[in-house]
């Protein structure tokens, strides 16, 4: 590790690092209660599923907040990553346009709007994954938010890979959430997808 530097730090960069730290922990200590409940859920023990549902509603929220924070659109970001993913899919058939998923984006209102757009996304483009049982497709979307952990503290850290974390980590976060709400048989309600306050 080098030395740090002597440079202080700018004012807006301190901001910004003391925004993605506590974005880091939150996601961190999510990932944790994910993992915690897949461990115990091997060993027969008892489970915390609350904390699971819980967090993975918290991760929506986050992705608004930090989309929020950055001046995006985060509906806007997450059609583009749908887009993105489709049309690099060995999947993808006719015209993108014609892609159900992304038609039914770009129409998105509530959070359940939302999560039944990425549930048809995921059952066509990822059949790997929703192929897996629900224990195994939760292990693999811990795997994810371990992921989005690191991409967060690299934020924290230095700042870079700008345009890569907005248009492919942001909308990741809400796709996650997303996920975990359906894999843990959560309907998520028919509230207005942005700004998002759970009750």
């Amino acid at each position: 590790m080098g030395a740090p530097s002597n440079t202080p730090a700018t004012p807006a960069f301190s901001n910004a690092r003391n925004a993605y730290l506590s974005w880091t922990m939150d996601a961190a200590r999510i990932g944790g209660a994910i993992a915690n409940f897949c461990d115990h859920s091997e060993h027969a023990e008892e489970t915390d599923r609350p904390a699971v549902v819980e967090g993975a509603r918290e991760l929506i929220e986050l992705a608004f907040e930090i989309a929020d924070f950055e001046r995006e659109d985060l509906l806007l970001l997450y059609t583009g990553r749908l887009a993105v993913i489709e049309s690099e899919s060995e999947f993808q058939t006719g015209e993108l346009t014609d892609s159900p998923p992304l038609v039914a984006a770009g129409e998105a209102e509530t959070l359940r709007d939302l999560q039944e757009i990425q549930i048809g996304h995921s059952l066509r483009f990822s059949p790997d994954i929703m192929g897996l049982s629900r224990a195994n497709q939760l292990r693999h979307h811990s795997l994810r938010v371990s992921m989005l952990v690191g991409a967060l503290a690299e934020q924290a850290r230095h700042g870079k890979r700008r345009e890569e974390f907005i248009t492919q980590e942001i909308p990741d976060v809400l796709a996650t959430g997303l996920l975990i709400s359906t894999t843990m048989h959560e309907r998520l309600p028919d509230i207005p997808a942005a700004p998002v306050f759970f009750d």
